[in-house]
């Protein structure tokens, strides 16, 4: 059975936000070596010395077009990157009055976990963003439930561990932190009918969309098998606005210098 590690994190759980979405980036164990070197490498070319995250992408032009080669590899690549945005409203575990939301966020966390190796048979190391929680064992409790749900219907993958780890140190957490990040604060947008976004976000976010054929990045996705958007809770919020099939091409210029330079 095939080894895959997968880097995740989340965007957007603040009480201010009418969503959150959670995103998580799948890469084959035999390339990860390779996986880390092309970080490094595209980091020096790019100049980003910094921890990449979707909260600083702001004026930096070489941390906006590193994203978007990182977009492009994935493309190109046995990569694949999966997403579920939750509306908070629609979420009873989460919007019903005494929620527990802690316990709400990490069940939907499993079911991005579930999906992710329901479509891609393997053994899966799960390494997740590490968060300031109540309960310090929503990792373990995570693996144990998504197990069960894959052995309930037969899947042949099965979550071999779960790690809360220091993004500053797993180059896949930063790249799903700042991907995740873009389609969450797209999807914002939508929900609260205005736009948000400084320049810097607003030209990743746009370049991101027409690098999988869209014109903007709130929408879900048909079924994917390498890039996938999913709306939760699927009867409220599923194709709002529109579900749409993706279509990945890499033909999207780097931003420039002078990109940025307009005032918001």
């Amino acid at each position: 059975m095939s080894k895959l590690l997968v880097f995740a994190d989340e965007s957007a759980t603040s009480p201010d936000s009418p969503c959150y979405g959670i995103g998580a980036l799948v890469v084959p164990s035999v390339v990860q070596d390779a996986f880390v070197d092309a970080f490094d490498k595209l980091r020096g070319q790019h100049g980003v010395a910094h921890e990449l995250k979707w909260n600083d992408i702001g004026s930096s032009h070489g941390s906006i077009n590193f994203v978007l080669d990182w977009m492009g590899i994935i493309q190109q690549t046995n990569l694949t990157f999966g997403t579920i945005v939750v509306h908070k409203g629609h979420y009873r575990l989460w919007s019903s009055p005494g929620a527990d939301r802690e316990e709400a966020f990490y069940k939907t966390y499993t079911l991005l976990m579930n999906d992710l190796a329901k479509r891609r048979q393997g053994e899966f190391e799960v390494y997740i963003d590490r968060r300031t929680d109540r309960y310090e064992k929503h990792d373990e409790v995570m693996e144990k439930i998504t197990n069960y749900m894959l052995a309930r219907i037969g899947a042949r993958s099965k979550i071999t561990h779960v790690t809360k780890s220091d993004s500053k140190l797993v180059a896949g957490i930063q790249i799903a932190d700042v991907l995740t990040g873009a389609i969450t604060a797209s999807h914002r947008e939508y929900l609260a009918g205005s736009s948000m976004l400084r320049r810097g976000k607003r030209l990743l976010v746009n370049r991101l969309a027409m690098m999988l054929g869209w014109d903007a990045l709130w929408y879900d996705t048909m079924p994917n098998s390498h890039f996938n958007i999913w709306h939760f809770p699927p009867e409220e919020f599923r194709a709002r606005p529109r579900t749409r099939e993706v279509r990945l091409h890499r033909e999207v210029p780097y931003v420039k210098p002078q990109d940025l330079a307009s005032s918001d």
